[in-house]
């Protein structure tokens, strides 16, 4: 990895152990966390799911596993920053448990990372960002590239982005098949401008491990090492310093037109060669 940079910040990860579909245990998450390092991350935000019904870790419970966690790092002298977080599931009251302070924004900063629904659309998603950007949040919608109806109209994401939301990208969606909707949506999103984050969205040490330089490599060759570096180095630490991203949703339009131009143009060749 650059060398000009300290290391990696994870944004979305599973890490924390014993709370939701993640880590299992406080050994498996050192075993993820010597992984990370292996991949020139030095921290993460652990963003355990926050789901109504299916995940409700939160306050003391929450605090006890991070402490246990912190602590058996600082045990074993390991160099790996953890911040608190959760992946909050929209179909909760979100503006109310965050206002009661029962779920966590990323870090402590105003960074707030959304799931949605990954089948059918959640109607007041639109009014939901609104609500979160207009009482001082800054909304992340985690995972974008495989909302099945975000592959089906990528516009729908560039409506959350003109309504002030950020947009997050798994990196093992860019090893999917190149026929998969996940994988053609991602690069559509890279392609477009449309990231602001990637994530590895770590769950376990065997299964979506943090094993991500493969994936790493591939973003290279779509990106400017100035775009590389912003989504993968600076802009983590601006939620870690809760300094705003600034984002250019007219640049993200022009690129979109573009690439949407790219592949009429594509269609039309293949039917010329015919």
């Amino acid at each position: 990895m650059d060398r000009e940079y300290r290391g990696i910040i994870d944004t979305h990860c599973h890490l924390l152990p014993g709370v939701d579909d993640g880590s299992e245990s406080i050994e498996e998450s050192l075993e993820m966390i010597d992984m990370y390092i292996s991949q020139g991350y030095c921290g993460a935000i652990l963003t355990s799911h926050y789901y109504e019904k299916k995940y409700e870790v939160c306050g003391q419970i929450y605090d006890k596993s991070f402490d246990l966690l912190q602590k058996a790092i600082k045990l074993r002298n390991i160099d790996f920053k953890l911040y608190r977080g959760n992946e909050i599931f929209v179909d909760c009251d979100v503006m109310k448990l965050l206002n009661n302070k029962k779920i966590n924004t990323l870090a402590n900063s105003d960074y707030v990372l959304l799931e949605l629904p990954f089948l059918g659309r959640f109607r007041g998603v639109q009014e939901l960002v609104y609500d979160l950007k207009r009482n001082g949040y800054i909304p992340i919608i985690a995972h974008a590239e495989r909302y099945v109806y975000a592959q089906e109209d990528i516009n729908y994401l560039y409506d959350l982005l003109s309504y002030g939301a950020l947009i997050q990208i798994n990196l093992s969606s860019l090893s999917k098949d190149k026929n998969s909707g996940v994988h053609r949506t991602v690069i559509k999103l890279i392609k477009s401008k449309m990231v602001s984050f990637v994530g590895t969205d770590a769950h376990t040490s065997t299964w979506r491990k943090p094993i991500v330089s493969k994936e790493f490599e591939k973003l290279k060759t779509l990106l400017s090492e100035e775009d590389f570096n912003e989504i993968v180095y600076i802009n983590p630490m601006k939620i870690l310093n809760n300094e705003n991203i600034e984002f250019d949703i007219d640049l993200v339009k022009i690129n979109n037109e573009e690439e949407k131009m790219k592949s009429k143009k594509s269609i039309f060749s293949i039917f010329r060669k015919r």
